[in-house]
């Protein structure tokens, strides 16, 4: 299962991409994610599979809890 509660993510140079995210993927559910450009879908994804992790935020991936 994949659970995320009230995420948000900035980029270092830019505006605020992703505000007040909450999403719950329960094991074997096929998810898509859609979107107009630029509208954080690939950010999202990156925090998801903890490619790109934000400092001071928890992320959860499956099992694993990662901390940054």
């Amino acid at each position: 299962m994949i659970d995320i509660s009230n995420l948000n993510y900035k980029y270092k140079h830019g505006g605020i991409v992703l505000e007040d995210i909450n999403l719950r993927i329960n094991e074997g559910e096929v998810v898509s994610i859609i979107g107009k450009n630029g509208s954080g879908k690939s950010t999202l994804a990156r925090l998801i599979s903890a490619v790109t992790m934000q400092k001071d935020r928890n992320y959860f991936n499956r099992r694993n809890r990662y901390k940054r």
